[in-house]
């Protein structure tokens, strides 16, 4: 069971002090006292709840554009090549999440297993991640079943948030994740773990970041992969 408390940390401490997110024509802010503040009073809200308005992404019209390059052609270019360690898309489960026992979300533990499979790195390497949020329980069974802590573990882990602002155990959603920048299904995450890697995110800048994990989905097939500069 996820309570509303665990789901308000990831919304409202993921790299960001406060959220914006852009319902209809509007634009609210989002701390943790709103979020716990939002009413389940719909129909869908009371049937889906925990996860009501504020705790899902919203459509955006957004575009990421991916340039995947030979490594000696990439090195010549004008910006900072970030490189591929390892993916990891391993299916072990059933497709439609809802034929299967939820003891954690489906499609993320055969995804993560492979990923480190294919690679000497660990998840205490990982400097920052960039985890999907299309509903805000989907960041905390990526890091349980990435590692960074045990299945069914990742409320004490999250420490109120601590553990996963800029300056945590592993930064998570630097950008403020798809909660806040709108529904990319995943190319927004890609665009700021390369963006962290190389360096040019400002404010939003996790200090030596080497290597990252994205990952995108969850409940459906998805995947991770696991970047790193040069360095």
């Amino acid at each position: 069971m996820i309570r509303r408390t665990t789901v308000a940390s990831v919304t409202s401490s993921v790299g960001v002090k406060v959220g914006v997110l852009c319902l209809a024509a509007a634009f609210v802010a989002v701390t943790v006292y709103g979020y716990m503040a939002t009413p389940i009073d719909s129909p869908m809200d009371l049937l889906r709840g925990p996860i009501a308005a504020l705790r899902e992404d919203i459509p955006s019209k957004r575009w990421v554009a991916v340039i995947v390059s030979a490594v000696d052609v990439a090195r010549d270019l004008p910006k900072p090549p970030v490189f591929f360690e390892a993916v990891g898309t391993q299916i072990i489960e059933r497709l439609d999440w809802d034929q299967t026992t939820l003891t954690h979300e489906p499609q993320v533990l055969g995804q993560a297993a492979h990923l480190w499979t294919r690679t000497s790195l660990r998840p205490n390497d990982v400097d920052v991640a960039e985890l999907y949020d299309g509903f805000s329980f989907n960041c905390l069974s990526w890091l349980e079943a990435l590692g960074f802590c045990g299945i069914g573990e990742a409320k004490d882990f999250l420490d109120g948030g601590k553990n996963i602002a800029r300056d945590g155990l592993i930064p998570l959603n630097t950008h403020g994740g798809q909660l806040s920048h709108g529904r990319t299904h995943g190319m927004g995450l890609i665009h700021e773990a390369v963006t962290q890697l190389r360096g040019e995110a400002g404010e939003r800048q996790v200090k030596d970041a080497r290597v990252a994990v994205v990952s995108s989905g969850g409940l459906t097939p998805s995947g991770a992969m696991l970047l790193r500069t040069d360095a």
